[in-house]
């Protein structure tokens, strides 16, 4: 079992986890029986540190209770789709209360240099000691986590597994400035077709209708100068 301080934390990622515990449930493999686990699990015998690693890992993400059952929690991760699927992966990530600390810290943000810091100031461990693990840390972390983002329904967005909260409605219009800026620019840009086109899909609806609008008005007006 690999700890920090008093952090337990994973040796696998929870991607891996998932594969192997659905393996053991589509060939219904007795639990109870570690031998046969072992052979699942790519080991001759149920012994040895690498195979003891694994049903801890298994253990620790809450895919199953050892010597008794695979759990609900794999058999949701496993057999549902959808928002169920990803609420069930979540709920397994955050079993690692490593995790959940360095989630509540925004690591999956962090540098490497930062994650060991971050490390540090969560278990306790002195730094060197920390350093020396960090990087297989940062990778299992990030590694379980894109997981757990890869099967978020795409309704509800690919950034953070935080619940984001809805904006709150406004009627005030948005500028040119503001609708730059939201999608990253930095000064405002020119109006034109192709500006619509470019921004289906990036901006609201009602304020694409904006830049519609101003659009045709500004096309109008060229229009009326070169008539006259």
């Amino acid at each position: 079992m690999a700890r920090l301080g008093k952090y337990y934390w994973p040796t696998y990622d929870l991607g891996k986890a998932v594969e192997w515990v659905k393996e053991l449930i589509t060939k219904r493999v007795d639990i109870t029986d570690e031998a046969k686990i072992a052979g699942v699990l790519g080991h001759k015998a149920p012994r040895g540190g690498t195979f003891e690693s694994k049903m801890t890992v298994l253990s620790r993400y809450g895919l199953i209770e050892r010597k008794k059952r695979i759990t609900d929690l794999a058999q949701r991760i496993v057999h549902l789709t959808g928002k169920e699927k990803f609420k069930a992966a979540q709920e397994a990530f955050y079993n690692i209360p490593l995790f959940k600390e360095l989630d509540d810290r925004k690591a999956y943000r962090m540098n490497l240099e930062e994650f060991g810091k971050t490390l540090v100031a969560i278990t306790g461990a002195p730094l060197g000691i920390a350093a020396t693990k960090a990087k297989d840390i940062y990778e299992v972390y990030k590694e379980s986590r894109s997981y757990v983002e890869s099967l978020r329904p795409e309704e509800e967005g690919m950034r953070t597994l935080e619940k984001k909260e809805a904006p709150t409605p406004t009627s005030r219009p948005m500028t040119l400035k503001i609708i730059a800026e939201a999608i990253g620019l930095e000064q405002t840009f020119p109006l034109t077709t192709r500006t619509v086109e470019i921004l289906k899909g990036l901006v609201p609806d009602a304020v694409l209708e904006e830049i519609k609008r101003r659009v045709e008005a500004m096309e109008a007006k060229t229009t009326e100068k070169s008539i006259g």
